[in-house]
């Protein structure tokens, strides 16, 4: 199996970076990291799809792992070269609205 780039994703995963929170998801958890006071919340998606009980104290070793995951793909995304891009005035403000740009 050839090696993956840290920055890859794996079959199951799915990580969201916005201007308040980060979310990972692998399999049947799901967690959200507050990005201003660095707490997670954790959620079984498979017991709770509504993500409405946070069982982060009760998994604290999922949490960590997703905490580590997260850790490791923020740093390889921001290492990453990025491509110069002209965007459209629209496409501007959409990322504005979502918190990309200022």
């Amino acid at each position: 199996m050839p090696e993956r780039s840290p920055q890859e994703l794996e079959s199951g995963e799915l990580f969201l970076t916005e201007r308040v929170f980060r979310t990972y998801r692998r399999d049947r958890w799901k967690s959200m990291w507050n990005r201003v006071d660095g707490i997670g919340h954790l959620f079984d998606l498979a017991e709770d799809p509504g993500e409405t009980r946070d069982v982060a104290a009760d998994h604290p070793e999922e949490l960590d792992a997703h905490r580590r995951r997260i850790d490791e793909l923020s740093r390889s995304i921001a290492a990453a070269p990025r491509e110069a891009r002209n965007l459209a005035p629209e496409d501007r403000q959409r990322l504005r609205a979502l918190g990309y740009l200022e």
